[in-house]
């Protein structure tokens, strides 16, 4: 009946795994399966994620991981019925525990992303609904939630507010460095023009607690979108953002800037050569181990 939104990440014993999310008469399910990389073949599932079924939204996104441990981690835009944020977690990576919801102060939850920086530790960001009255017509603000023990029992602590400002704020990224600060990342329109809009960065190091001032991306005001949640990355000791930027020419283009880790941001580079298509939806990862480290 239709799958869309898939997400693919490495998994223990030298698989990956691949998350999707199907139709179904009711709604739809977010499915996982075991993919052998030499072979490009299936080996388990598809399994369903989140019970209750026909919990997810068909058109919502979904993020997903494994840790050091092989643990597998799932979030998801609920419909209606079941919340906002959904979270599914699975030591096996082929049953999985009852959804829950994460916490939220919003009323609407979308773009949920996942950071796991020790087995059993969650970081979950998304992008939330706060107020229709705002002068844009909407605002949407970012948001994080953790749980430092999900296989203990654990549940998740009070959503905090990243940022707040009276306009939309959209494509939430999320990354958890070695020493455990924790980094959001956000495009905010300011406007509502069709140029786009800037990409902003705080900082958290008191687990997701508080966070900073939010600092501005990108040196072109007014030019950066974002849509996929992975334009962010953590290594080689900084922090990496990739955007969309309509700075020279409307088609767009994709930039690239870093920081260290008190978010002193360099100039922006242009990462294609070509400027007369359209590119969007950059992703970011950032090698490690001594051949490829940053």
């Amino acid at each position: 009946d239709g799958t869309v939104n898939p997400f693919i990440f490495q998994a223990r014993e030298g698989k990956f795994y691949v998350s999707f999310v199907e139709n179904t008469v009711g709604g739809a399910d977010l499915k996982l399966a075991w993919i052998d990389p030499i072979t490009c073949q299936v080996t388990q599932g598809p399994f369903t994620v989140n019970d209750p079924v026909d919990s997810v939204y068909y058109w919502g996104s979904q993020a997903a991981l494994s840790d050091s441990a092989g643990n597998y981690y799932a979030v998801w835009e609920a419909n209606s019925s079941f919340g906002e944020i959904g979270f599914a977690s699975s030591v096996s990576g082929t049953t999985f525990g009852p959804a829950v919801e994460a916490v939220s102060t919003s009323d609407n939850g979308q773009y949920p992303v996942l950071a796991v920086p020790a087995p059993g530790q969650v970081y979950v960001a998304w992008s939330g609904f706060i107020d229709s009255a705002a002068p844009a017509g909407f605002e949407y603000d970012p948001f994080v939630t953790s749980n430092t023990d999900v296989f203990g029992g654990g549940g998740f602590s009070p959503a905090v507010q990243v940022a707040a400002t009276p306009i939309q704020d959209d494509g939430v990224a999320l990354v958890v460095s070695p020493n455990g600060d924790v980094y959001v990342a956000w495009e905010s329109f300011n406007d509502g023009s069709q140029e786009g809009g800037n990409i902003y960065v705080a900082k958290s190091v008191d687990g997701g607690l508080n966070f900073t001032a939010p600092v501005q991306v990108n040196d072109v005001t007014s030019h950066a979108s974002v849509g996929k949640s992975t334009f962010m990355a953590w290594g080689d000791g900084e922090l990496h953002l990739v955007w969309s930027d309509t700075r020279d020419d409307y088609e767009g283009d994709v930039y690239y800037d870093r920081a260290d880790p008190s978010l002193a941001f360099g100039v922006d580079e242009m990462v294609n050569d070509d400027t007369y298509r359209y590119q969007e939806d950059p992703s970011v990862v950032v090698g490690e181990g001594s051949a490829c480290a940053g």
